[in-house]
């Protein structure tokens, strides 16, 4: 059973290794449908099936950054609704996140979660990336990317990020480098 956290993960003088980083779409007959992830079974089908409902939560929840333990992990996500004609049920449900060990904090890594997740809103409302059936996507090597130190995507697509150190007393990122 998952134990929810409202975005919250506490912050450590590094910041620790990311584990795993997923995308899940909700499917309107599956539910959620785990669509990319890396490293690969970082995230079981179990582990998916105990925390569908904190993955795609309702709408209320939508927009904002969630993170809650299951499974001897931390996941911290950004689950996103967008609303339009062209999806079913005129909604589409995406969440992106990162995945820890339960010991670690990670506080520093909610800026770039969010980040990740209007990243690929963006994408998603000017051209329908991430629900196109013909184009294919690099949802996949974004995550990777994003779970090592290569820079995320090549230019034009180009999300710069730096990860902020320090305690919660620090208070937020103050210019652009912070974030």
């Amino acid at each position: 059973m998952a134990t929810m956290h409202p975005g919250d993960c506490s912050s450590q003088d590094s910041p620790p290794p990311i584990a795993g980083a997923f995308y899940i779409e909700f499917d309107n007959n599956l539910g959620p449908k785990l669509c990319a992830q890396h490293p690969e079974n970082t995230f079981t089908p179990e582990l998916l099936g105990d925390v569908g409902d904190y993955v795609i939560p309702k709408p209320e929840c939508c927009g904002n950054l969630l993170s809650f333990e299951a499974g001897g992990m931390t996941i911290v996500g950004h689950p996103m609704q967008i609303s339009g004609n062209k999806y079913a049920r005129n909604n589409f449900f995406f969440n992106v996140g990162f995945i820890f060990d339960s010991s670690v904090e990670c506080m520093a890594y909610n800026t770039l979660v969010a980040k990740l997740a209007r990243y690929f809103q963006s994408m998603e409302e000017e051209s329908g990336y991430l629900t196109s059936e013909t184009e294919p996507h690099c949802v996949d090597e974004i995550l990777r990317q994003a779970t090592t130190t290569d820079p995320i995507l090549p230019p034009p697509y180009s999300l710069y990020y730096h990860l902020v150190h320090g305690s919660p007393s620090d208070g937020p990122p103050t210019g652009r480098e912070d974030i």
